[in-house]
């Protein structure tokens, strides 16, 4: 758990040059973040389609990070669009091929979380046993790891410029 605190207000170029910084870092460096067993990034993808094809994966947890995922692309998505809009000194289409790829993440957490509703939606146990809802959160997964892998090398572009 993260913590906030009072502190003087950076321009908005530091702000995303921090913000996607730390992205980058959780990405590269999940043994820094999250707990022993547990992975962030890329690697979390392996980790995750591992456990539903070899079905591991316990629904609630699975439900669970689908739509917290999701939820993460999605602002993913708005934060780079409203950094190209605040930015107006750095090239549209750096922003641009960020947006694109994690336009492509966002899309395919939200097939899987589709597939597993969380909470009121249809918390369903038995959906964790439906080879066609696996078959397309794998797949899913694996199309959302390829653009994030190459959503990752545009938001690294991105800092460089910064």
């Amino acid at each position: 758990m993260f913590s906030l605190t009072s502190c003087e207000p950076t321009s908005d170029r530091q702000t995303v040059k921090d913000a996607l910084e730390f992205a980058i870092a959780i990405s590269q460096n999940p043994n820094e973040w999250v707990l022993p067993d547990c992975k962030t990034g890329l690697e979390a993808y392996d980790v995750w389609t591992e456990s539903l094809e070899t079905k591991k994966a316990f629904w609630f947890g699975n439900s669970f990070n689908a739509v917290a995922w999701a939820e993460c692309r999605r602002r993913a998505v708005g934060f780079l669009t409203e950094a190209k809009a605040r930015l107006k000194d750095v090239p549209p289409e750096t922003f641009d091929e960020a947006i694109g790829h994690y336009v492509i993440v966002s899309e395919n957490m939200n097939k899987v979380a589709e597939a597993f509703p969380f909470g009121c939606a249809d918390p369903n146990p038995k959906h964790i046993e439906d080879g066609a809802r696996v078959a397309g959160a794998v797949s899913a997964l694996r199309d959302a790891q390829k653009a994030e892998r190459d959503g990752l090398k545009a938001l690294e572009r991105i800092v460089e410029f910064l």
